[in-house]
């Protein structure tokens, strides 16, 4: 942990203490315990309680104070909003092979509270099919066409391939997680976590993602994948909002030069 510095002392920061939250879209704030946890002015947290699917901004730490913990929610994540590597534009993503970079536990969190119910199981069996031809895909032409809709609408905010699992957050009424199987050129599995019976169109707008992606020449998938069995891709104007735009405390427009790398334009 880290110190306080005072005038006369220098104290540890406490296991236990209070911070206030502010959510955006709420326009509320509230008092919450951190427990074994650093947190600052202006960092991203999840909370329990009302405000559970909310993400808040931190805009003030009591650190020493009489706490009674009946009487709080608790903070029970922080975003961690940074990003380092090397990334490959590509269209409205940016790519990267790093390991590191992208994981899907960091990843989720800038979607999705950990209290959400995460993942679906499937009982039922599954026919792998090859990925470049989805019309062995077992879904209906309405979904499929909407599922189409939603892959030109740029609505796969996230998707990544670790060692052939897939994962992937698209954007719908809400944000829906889609787990995949990717192996040898074909699909073992795909499942998403939403209410739809049967296959539906946030799995067949991964597909075509993953086809996209697979397939462009720009990101030398190949070799490239070959090297970790790693690869993430992040919308790019999700990742310039989170990852840039609250460091700076504002939002910065997103130019189609600033596509091609984290390019900070003044007002």
């Amino acid at each position: 942990m880290e110190s306080i510095q005072t005038d006369a002392i220098c104290l540890p920061i406490p296991d236990m203490y209070l911070a206030e939250v502010r959510f955006d879209n709420a326009r509320e704030t509230g008092t919450f315990i951190v427990e074994h946890m650093e947190l600052y002015e202006g960092d991203l947290v999840y909370v329990t309680g009302p405000m559970q699917e909310k993400v808040g901004t931190v805009i003030d730490v009591t650190y020493h104070c009489k706490i009674r913990p009946s009487k709080y929610e608790r903070v029970v994540a922080k975003i961690d909003t940074d990003l380092y590597g090397e990334f490959i534009p590509l269209e409205h993503l940016w790519v990267t092979f790093d390991r590191d970079c992208m994981d899907k536990d960091k990843m989720r969190l800038w979607f999705l509270s950990p209290l959400t119910d995460g993942e679906c199981m499937d009982s039922c069996g599954f026919i792998p099919f090859a990925l470049h031809n989805l019309d062995n895909f077992k879904i209906s032409d309405i979904r499929a066409e909407r599922g189409e809709s939603y892959y030109e609408e740029h609505r796969v905010v996230y998707i990544c391939l670790d060692k052939g699992k897939g994962y992937a957050i698209v954007q719908g009424s809400e944000y829906y997680e889609v787990t995949f199987t990717y192996i040898d050129d074909k699909i073992h599995d795909i499942l998403c976590n939403c209410y739809c019976e049967g296959h539906c169109k946030h799995e067949y707008a991964v597909l075509l993602q993953l086809q996209d992606l697979l397939g462009d020449w720009a990101v030398n998938f190949d070799e490239n994948y070959a090297k970790q069995e790693y690869f993430a891709a992040i919308d790019k104007t999700v990742a310039w909002n989170m990852s840039i735009s609250r460091k700076y405390g504002k939002i910065i427009k997103l130019t189609e030069e600033s596509y091609g790398g984290f390019i900070v334009y003044e007002d």
